[in-house]
């Protein structure tokens, strides 16, 4: 055994790597651009290039808010992620086409089902995970056990019963293609 395998082994159970989001608000700053892209998916798929546009336009946002420098000594909440997400639904609107709306899901304690009805409508459902995956993410898909998440975290489904917890009620944004009238 050599002196850094050693080494290692003496720090591994102390030591721990951190997880993607530990440091930094990007995983906010993704969940609006993995939103918007699902949900422009079957109009007119956005690429990587205009979601490239989408993190240009929400960094620019925020460097108005933050130095960009200490977004990873803060953590975006309320109010800041809703206002991200509406300013960068104009912003897809204006350079995709992409016709939308913004609204919170409400009516605790039935969550679940408005979340339900709402992916069941086709539209795709922003929310702040807690607890042990606490990250911002992008709800896809439901059913009676599992909550499917559209993002880069290591996990793509939790239990329902976790995002759905009486002690730490959820927060939930639904994002859906408005319609033309």
């Amino acid at each position: 055994m050599t002196l850094s395998y050693q080494r290692y082994l003496a720090k591994s159970n102390l030591v721990k790597p951190l997880k993607q989001g530990r440091l930094d608000i990007l995983s906010a700053v993704y969940s609006i651009i993995n939103a918007i892209r699902l949900l422009a998916f079957e109009q007119n798929p956005i690429s990587d290039v205009g979601a490239n546009m989408l993190f240009q336009h929400i960094m620019s946002k925020l460097d108005g808010m933050y130095k960009l420098g200490d977004l990873g000594l803060f953590e975006i909440g309320m109010p800041e992620w809703p206002q991200m997400a509406k300013s960068t639904l104009r912003y897809a609107e204006a350079k995709f086409g992409l016709r939308a709306e913004f609204k919170a899901i409400t009516n605790f304690p039935s969550y679940t089902e408005n979340t339900r009805k709402s992916l069941e409508s086709g539209a795709v459902v922003l929310t702040r995970l807690s607890g042990q995956n606490k990250r911002y993410s992008v709800i896809c898909a439901i059913d009676d056990y599992r909550c499917f998440l559209f993002d880069s975290g290591t996990r793509h489904f939790i239990r329902s019963e976790t995002l759905f917890d009486d002690t730490d009620p959820p927060i939930l944004f639904k994002i859906s293609v408005r319609k033309v009238t």
